[in-house]
């Protein structure tokens, strides 16, 4: 059941969010609506407005467990620390590390040391590790999802335990890590229409937003699948706090709507 609901500053546009959430339960949102709301917006777990962490679009975003933000601004991927402190890196169009055609997604490790950025280049995903503590890109870039064609990454997370999930759009699959997918199109348990976002609890239990299916999932750690939530309308995002809270991004109603116990 819905043990509260957490209203929205605004009503931006629903294809432009992304939510995250850092070890002290403040959720941010990314929202490009209007002059007021376009943004980053900073939340505590009450639904209380604490501010806004930057004044442009940034629909691509993530935050570490400390309150890192990182988020996209043109050809610079910004590394906003809890003190307000902004580092800008640049980066350039091509197919070279610290070059990007089209960035999909950006997922921050949980323990901090490094972001993932994945763009898509003629079809396929690549991925790029960022450390944010050096400013500098790592290794060389590499290919994901070699053993099917068009794959499409719209979210990217990484979990206590080091796996890292991936949201196809695409395919209508949940990757785990490069090789391994689960789903496909359609309205029954374990499969997916647009999942859009991914989480963890702290048993292993995974929760994937399914947005035009109008729920979250829930699967046990080997991705067999166990319940849902329901009654949703366009959830785009799914985190989970220390207290295995569980807070979903609700377009369709603009707000947050969380299932917990805390």
């Amino acid at each position: 059941q819905v043990s509260g609901i957490l209203p929205l500053k605004s009503g931006p546009s629903m294809w432009d969010w992304t939510m995250s959430i850092d070890s002290a339960g403040n959720i941010y949102v990314a929202s490009c609506g209007d002059s007021t709301t376009s943004g980053i917006l900073k939340y505590d777990k009450t639904g209380q407005f604490i501010k806004k962490v930057t004044n442009s679009c940034n629909p691509l975003m993530a935050v570490d467990r400390a309150g890192n933000v990182y988020a996209l601004n043109n050809n610079n991927l910004l590394t906003i620390k809890p003190d307000g402190t902004i580092l800008s890196k640049s980066f350039g169009t091509g197919f070279s590390t610290g070059e990007f055609n089209r960035i999909t997604a950006i997922g921050a490790d949980y323990s901090g040391k490094y972001v993932n950025i994945v763009d898509d280049y003629n079809g396929y995903s690549m991925q790029t590790v960022f450390d944010p503590t050096t400013q500098v890109w790592v290794g060389s870039k590499m290919a994901l999802f070699q053993s099917l064609p068009n794959v499409k990454i719209e979210c990217s997370y990484s979990s206590k335990m080091g796996f890292t999930y991936y949201c196809d759009t695409y395919h209508q699959y949940v990757w785990l890590g490069n090789n391994a997918y689960y789903g496909g199109s359609g309205s029954s348990g374990g499969s997916y229409s647009r999942p859009s976002g991914v989480a963890v609890d702290s048993n292993g239990n995974i929760y994937v937003a399914d947005q035009f299916n109008n729920r979250v999932q829930k699967f046990d750690k080997n991705m067999n699948y166990l319940e849902s939530i329901t009654g949703l309308n366009n959830p785009i995002g799914v985190v989970i706090d220390s207290f295995d809270n569980i807070y979903v991004l609700d377009s369709g109603t603009n707000s947050i709507k969380k299932y917990g116990w805390d």
